[in-house]
């Protein structure tokens, strides 16, 4: 699965959560439902701004 396709099945599933979400408002789907947000959030901000998982951090100068 390609980059676009994952992230139209994310929006797909966060709009499919909100919707339950204003018909059934419980606590079990409000945290789902942030769940997929704060999900959605990070993956966003891995595409945009790629971070190396390992390795050595850069020193900052001054230190």
């Amino acid at each position: 699965m390609d980059m676009e396709n994952s992230k139209d099945l994310w929006r797909h599933r966060i709009f499919r959560e909100v919707a339950s979400f204003i018909h059934e408002p419980d606590a079990a789907r409000r945290a789902r439902l942030m769940l997929f947000i704060n999900s959605y959030v990070y993956f966003q901000d891995i595409d945009t701004n790629p971070q190396p998982k390992s390795g050595p951090r850069p020193q900052s100068e001054g230190q």
